[in-house]
Order: C-alpha cells, then structure tokens, then sequence
C-alpha cells in the first residue's frame, strides 16, 4: 500500500517513481516532436481533440501543481491519488530540480489505447513523460501511476530477495540468461527487466505457448515497424508492464512473466494478453 510519512516521504517500498530515460538521453521518449495532436475514435464516442497548446499547459500545471486541488480535472483515477502525486511532484523537483519548459513529443504508439506525451525536462536530472489519455467522455487526462512509473512492489525488492512476485512497469528486451530451470531455450524466451531509475535488473521468462508470449511477441512486432527499430528482438527495449511470479526453485532474479498488462506504462481496463488472446493471437 501507499503511504504517507509526516507530511514527508511518500513512498514506502510499493511505489517507485522511476526515471524514463537512461543515462539522461532522450532515446526512450516517444516521437521526435512533429507529430500532430490525435483527433480519433473510441467505440464509446468520440475523443475530443487534443491540440499541442493544452497538453503542453496541463503538463505545466501538473509539474508545478502544488496541492491536490490544482490536480482536478487533469489526472485520471489511479493507484496514486492527487493528495500522494503533489508529495510525488515535490519529491521529483527536490531530487531532479525544478521541471523545465515542456516540449510536445506527439502520439505514442500503443496496441491498446490512443496516447499522446509530452516530455517535461528537469533542471539537474532527466526528464520525464507526460501521458494523456482519453477518458470514457472522450476528455483527455493524465496517467499520473504512469508518470509516475509506480511498480508493487519497487523491481530492488524483487532483485534482494524481499519479494517474490510484482506488478511492474519496466524496459524489457531480450536476453540470453537462460541456465537453472529455464535452461530450454526451444520452452522459454528470457527477457531482461530493467528498472528506469537504476541498475537493478531481473530475468523475466516466458512461456512460448502461453498468452503473455503472444502479447510480448505484438510488443516486438510493434517496435520491429517502427522507423529506427532493429529487426534484432534484442536489440528492442520496450515500456511494458507485467506481473511476474518467482518459483521456489528458481535461481536469483528470474522470474516468470504471467501477465502482460500493457505495452507502455498506462494500464487499460483490458490487459494486452487478453485483447491479444481475443483476436486470435494477433
């Protein structure tokens, strides 16, 4: 759970708020910047446009919101509520600096949801993603657990032993750690999961017949077609977020990946293996 501490630290060892890109390059933010704001559909209605002008100011009120009544009507309904997000946001300004001048990166693309981002640099660190995503009234909002790349718990509890099992936004690519019980390559695909903000890591393995492979499988496809994306699967990092579980017998740091809820860090209503398992494995 959550908690607050004196009005002091937020976060006990069940959030983290990462940082989205390494070594303080930009090579994990979406887009270059000239992309057009989305005006599409969802199956409820239709999405309101979302034009560069106010996604780069709600991305400046959110960065600079200094109590949780600044937050209505910007952030969407999450794990992490407006009241923890301001500790969030002056906790980030107080290890980062303060935010910069927002910078609009355009869509983002996703198998599951319409998404576009802004990117809010820090003064003394890395910048951040601002997610917007469309609500059931077709109004855009902010992905605040996004944002915040909250994990259940940290990847550093799974890495020390204190944790046997997650819920996880991470960067994922391929791996070739295979030895203990995921030593049949022809069984199982090992993936590296990285935290954001460090250099902790676990190995994540997936069963080929099962529908978390079918979904990791989309992910890689997905950035395979991208313009400066590698055919070589190892070669791809991806934001994704799974749930993994730890066999008893199992070495140190491998996991198994059971879910694969979303291919970014904004989890939807459906998880992406069961849209995947739902069209067939496509």
């Amino acid at each position: 759970m959550l908690i607050l501490i004196g009005g002091g630290a937020l976060f006990c060892c069940m959030l983290t708020w990462s940082l989205l890109r390494q070594g303080g390059s930009e090579t994990d933010a979406p887009g270059n910047g000239t992309a057009m704001p989305s005006n599409v559909a969802q199956d409820d209605g239709a999405v309101i446009p979302l034009t560069t002008e106010v996604a780069i100011s709600n991305a400046r009120s959110l960065v600079n919101a200094r109590s949780a009544d600044d937050l209505r009507g910007l952030i969407r309904p999450g794990k992490i509520s407006a009241v923890q997000a301001v500790q969030v946001l002056h906790d980030l300004s107080i290890d980062q600096g303060p935010p910069q001048s927002p910078r609009w990166m355009g869509s983002v693309d996703s198998l599951m949801r319409p998404l576009e981002a802004v990117l809010v640099p820090y003064a003394e660190g890395r910048g951040r993603l601002v997610l917007f995503t469309p609500d059931n009234s077709g109004n855009w909002m902010i992905d605040f657990d996004a944002f915040a790349q909250l994990s259940e718990p940290r990847l550093e509890a799974l890495v020390s032993g204190k944790a046997s099992s997650g819920t996880l936004r991470v960067l994922a690519n391929r791996d070739t750690y295979y030895n203990g019980i995921y030593t049949d390559e022809s069984r199982f695909a090992c993936f590296a999961l990285r935290s954001a903000q460090s250099d902790a890591v676990i190995y994540g393995y997936c069963a080929y017949d099962s529908d978390a492979m079918a979904a990791l499988l989309a992910v890689e496809a997905k950035a395979a077609a991208g313009e400066t994306a590698t055919k070589d699967p190892r070669q791809i990092r991806s934001r994704i977020m799974v749930e993994v579980e730890r066999k008893p017998e199992s070495a140190d740091k491998q996991f198994e990946i059971t879910r694969v809820l979303s291919d970014t860090w904004v989890k939807s209503d459906v998880a992406l293996d069961e849209m995947i398992r739902a069209r067939g494995g496509q």
